[in-house]
This record gives structure tokens, sequence and C-alpha cells, in this order.
């Protein structure tokens, strides 16, 4: 496995950025997402899963890894799509299996799957192939670092046999472009400075290689994420959460599609879709008067409106003239 994390040339993000191998499988590091990649608000119900495109039959010169495979499909139209409420494949019990016990595509996604664009997609051989999942997932101030103070972290874990990436808006927080068998598994933390709705791409590419000894004989993907509620999947220890728990098969509820999202109301701190009083404690705490110098604290910038680098009078007007109290916001877990 030769695992490459990618975050942008930006300053921030090479100081902030620390990358420690854990275990020959494993890699845990700290991606930060600026706070205006934010695609909106999750509404207040449960999202139900992923949508994904599929680029089937990937030409064999093209499909040496995941780049190449990536760089093929770039300017190509998906051959079929789908959805999907969890990414586990093969599902159940087994993590992997070798690529000779697939016959069709509809033998290795054999579950979690509907609405698939064309008919006869799942009987198609099994073959090279790259599957992209996007949703949106809801970042809320329960998952942060601290009690309801962000920074947010939201733990990612991947396990593929051919390739894989995470990106949260168009960051990439981890890639995997060999494998290292007998398992290849990374993870690492997207820190969100603020709550809401944040675009994440899940890539998965595998190749068809039966004689392989290298692991790419193997085929399987599971996306892990640290959720009481989500699915139990063999191998729980790969992956431990900040509270001691096993990282579980994603779930749906966290997952939105775009037309779901809602805009981001102004003054609306913890993005429940309400200003009430608890925005109103927040604005206080994040409160720095004109002509601040330094830098307010993650998530503040929800209630810097003119822009000028701090929280002030000027704000508060902008900030609470929709004030309208709590409203019910359930979106399960």
């Amino acid at each position: 496995m030769i695992p490459s994390t990618r975050a942008g040339g930006n300053p921030w993000f090479r100081a902030a950025l620390a990358v420690a191998l854990l275990a020959p499988i494993a890699v845990v590091g700290h991606i930060f997402i600026f706070p205006w990649q934010r695609s909106g608000n999750a509404p207040c119900y449960p999202g139900n899963g992923w949508e994904v495109r599929c680029f089937y039959d990937i030409p064999d010169e093209y499909a040496a890894n995941l780049l190449t495979a990536e760089g093929y499909v770039l300017a190509r139209e998906a051959t079929f799509t789908f959805h999907a409420d969890y990414l586990d494949w093969p599902a159940g019990e087994r993590g992997s299996d070798l690529d000779t016990t697939f016959a069709t595509m509809g033998d290795f996604l054999d579950d979690y799957v509907s609405n698939v664009s064309v008919e006869g997609a799942m009987d198609l051989p099994f073959k090279h192939f790259l599957l992209k999942a996007t949703g949106y997932f809801s970042f809320v101030l329960e998952d942060a670092k601290d009690d309801f103070a962000p920074p947010i972290r939201k733990d990612f874990g991947l396990a593929v046999f051919d390739g894989g990436r995470v990106r949260v808006e168009n960051t990439t927080i981890f890639r995997m472009v060999v494998p290292n068998p007998p398992e290849s598994f990374f993870f690492e933390d997207a820190i969100i400075p603020s709550p809401g709705a944040y675009r994440v791409e899940v890539t998965f590419f595998q190749k068809l290689n039966p004689g392989g000894t290298d692991g790419t004989e193997r085929a399987g993907v599971e996306l892990r994420t640290c959720q009481a509620d989500g699915l139990e999947l063999p191998g729980g220890d790969l992956m431990v959460c900040p509270d001691g728990s096993k990282a579980k098969g994603t779930p749906p509820r966290l997952v939105y599609k775009y037309e779901d999202l809602l805009p981001q109301t102004t003054g609306d701190f913890d993005a429940d879709n309400d200003v009430d009083l608890y925005d109103w404690s927040r604005f206080q705490s994040c409160f720095t008067g004109p002509g601040f110098e330094g830098n307010y604290d993650p998530g503040c910038e929800k209630f810097d409106l003119d822009l000028d680098q701090d929280v002030d009078l000027t704000d508060y007007t902008g900030s609470f003239g929709g004030f309208d109290g709590v409203m019910e916001c359930d979106r399960g877990g």
C-alpha cells in the first residue's frame, strides 16, 4: 500500500496536517476543511444514503491502479447509477472475497442497492470498475472534539483492496493507491470548523486480477465512521473511536442528497435550522468588539457577517433580526 494524503498548498493545511503511521495497515491524520466549503444545512429529518455512479469495464491499460482508473473516467459518463444504503460490499460478515467468487456485478453488489438506472446492469460480468459514491454529511456539534465546541472531528475509515479515496468537499483526506495484503485499511479525521452539511465523495476502484498475489486478487469495500447506530462489520478493532468504541458501517441517516439541503440561516451557529437562545449564547462567546486583531474561535466566522475579521454589534443586528426560537430538529441517531 502506498498511502498518500493531499491537503493542498495552503500553509494552514501544511501546518495543521500531522500524519502518523500507526501500523502496517492503518494511517491516521487530521485534515482541516475550510468553513466556507459548506454546501448548506441538513434538513430536520434523517438522510437515506448514497448516490453511486459506476464506471464499468475500465480498459486494462487504465486499470493499473486507482490513479490511472480515475484519469480514465474523468471525462466519461457513468455506465449506470444506483442508490446505496451502506457502502459495504460484499455485504455481511465477509469483509472481502476472492475476485473469482463473483461472476457478475450483482454477485458483488449483493445488498443495499436499489434504483439501478440500467436494466440488466447487475447481470454484467465482473470486470475492472470504479465506483463514486456521493452524499452530503451533516456534521453536528455532537461530533465535536470537545462537547458542543468546534472544531468538529469526523473519523472516516475505508477498507479496500485495489484503491480508494475519501474527499470532503474538494479536499482529499486520504487515498490508497496500491494494496498491502492481507488487508488494506486507512482512516483519518476531517476537522470541520463549523456545523453544517458538507459534500463527501468515496471512490472505490476494483481491479479484476484473479491470479494476483499482492492483494489485488481480492474484492471488497467498507466505509466506517463512529456512529453507535452504524452497521456491525467484521474486524471492528481496525478503527477505534475517540470514546473507545469500535467504528461501524456508516448509517444512511447521515447521508443526504443535494436537493435535500436547506440554505444556511444567518445566526444559526449549530446548523439546526433555527436561531434560538443557544445561538445567542454562542454569539456572546464569539463577540470581540470592533477592530479586533487576532483570530476568533472556530465557528465564529458564522457571525462575522460583514467579513471584517471581528464579531461586533453590526454583526449582532444582522444575526438576530430573524430570531425565531427553538424548533424541533430530529435527524435520527
